[in-house]
């Protein structure tokens, strides 16, 4: 069975892309952090779809999650035949008063954990 992986799929824009590719009858992997609203949407989806929703709770902000999804979806042999990497950030400020760990966390999730899922 093939599935569509989105990342930041708990809210916002990854919630309603989420929503248009099960009206058009696509299972799906939904990646976010907050697990609660991972498992209502999935349960959501998969009642007024009738099509197969994963969830896997994850921070891509944090070095070495996206081989966690990966594992994941190895783990449970869900073929993932498309990637909508949604998931990400934005800082605002004057740069040299912005947090140093904020900063390379935001780079973790907009750019590694980006390209390591690609």
């Amino acid at each position: 069975m093939k599935f569509t992986l989105i990342t930041g799929a708990s809210g916002g824009i990854g919630e309603a892309i989420a929503l248009k590719l099960a009206s058009r009858k696509q299972n799906l992997v939904l990646v976010a952090r907050n697990e609660a609203k991972l498992k209502e949407l999935a349960e959501r989806l998969t009642k007024h779809h009738q099509i197969s929703v994963e969830y896997i709770s994850a921070d891509l902000s944090t070095t070495g999650a996206s081989q966690e999804i990966f594992d994941e979806t190895q783990k449970r042999h869900l073929q993932i035949e498309t990637l909508v990497n949604n998931a990400g950030i934005g800082s605002g400020g004057e740069f040299a008063e912005l947090s140093l760990q904020s900063e390379l966390d935001m780079l973790q999730l907009n750019i590694s954990s980006l390209v390591a899922l690609t």
